[in-house]
C-alpha cells in the first residue's frame, strides 16, 4: 500500500506498489516485536521514525505496508433441535510461521502479492501494473481457501488463472457461497491494511 483515501464519491481508494516480502517484514511485522516484547519503558525507535508521517495508518511512507487479505467463512447449520445457527471458521497458526504465531485467526488469510503470471513482474518491459486484473483479488482469496481449508498445496505455487477458476473446489464454492468485500481493517499492531472478505454459505446441507 502507498495511501488509502475515499474519493469524491466516499468510495475507498487503495493506491499500491510491488516491495519484496523481505521489507514488509523489516518495516511492518517488526513493530509487532517492537511493540510486544520490549520491556516498559524501553524506546520504540521504529515507531518513533513514523512520527513525521502525518497519518500512518492511510500513509505508507517509510515503510513497504504489505496488503493482507482476511476472509472469514459463515456456514448456516441446523442443530437437533431444528435450530438454525450461523457459525464461523477460524483456525490456529502455526507456531513456526513469523507473524503472529500460535493464534487464531480467520481462515482463509494472507497477501496480496504477484501470483498470476509466470514471470516476476520486472523480468520484462511492460509495465507491472498492466497485468493485474480486477478479479485477481478474489482470486487471491480463493487460492488461499484452497490451501487452507481444502489442503490444495499446489495452489501455493500455481501463477495461471485459468488453472484456479476451473479447479472444481473454486468451482464450487463460487458457485454455493456468497463472497462479499466487505471493507478494510488496519492492524494497530504493525500498521498493514487488510482487505476483509465474508463468505457466506446459506445451504446448511452443502
Amino acid at each position: 500500500m502507498r495511501d488509502l483515501r475515499r474519493d469524491a464519491d466516499r468510495n475507498l481508494r487503495m493506491t499500491a506498489g510491488l516491495a519484496e516480502y523481505g521489507l514488509i517484514l523489516d518495516s511492518c511485522d517488526a513493530l509487532i516485536d517492537e511493540t510486544f516484547m520490549s520491556a516498559p519503558g524501553e524506546p520504540w525507535p521504529l515507531r518513533d521514525q513514523l512520527e513525521a508521517v502525518e497519518n500512518p495508518f492511510v500513509s505508507a511512507q517509510r515503510r513497504a505496508a504489505g496488503i493482507g487479505i482476511a476472509a472469514l467463512i459463515t456456514v448456516v447449520e441446523r442443530e437437533p433441535s431444528g435450530a438454525y445457527v450461523l457459525n464461523a471458521l477460524v483456525g490456529r497458526r502455526s507456531a513456526k510461521v513469523g507473524t503472529y504465531p500460535d493464534t487464531w485467526h480467520v481462515s482463509p488469510a494472507g497477501m496480496f502479492n504477484w501470483r498470476f503470471e509466470d514471470q516476476g513482474p520486472c523480468d520484462d518491459d511492460g509495465p507491472a501494473w498492466s497485468r493485474y486484473e480486477p478479479d485477481d483479488i478474489l482470486r487471491s482469496v480463493l487460492t488461499e481457501y484452497a490451501e487452507e481449508t481444502r489442503n490444495i498445496k499446489k495452489m501455493e505455487e500455481n501463477h495461471r488463472r485459468e488453472i484456479l477458476d476451473a479447479h472444481p473446489v473454486v468451482v464450487d464454492i463460487k458457485e454455493n457461497a456468497r463472497i462479499e468485500f466487505t471493507g478494510i481493517a488496519l492492524d494497530l499492531a504493525n500498521l498493514r491494511p487488510e482487505i476483509c472478505v465474508l463468505i457466506y454459505v446459506g445451504d446448511h446441507g452443502w
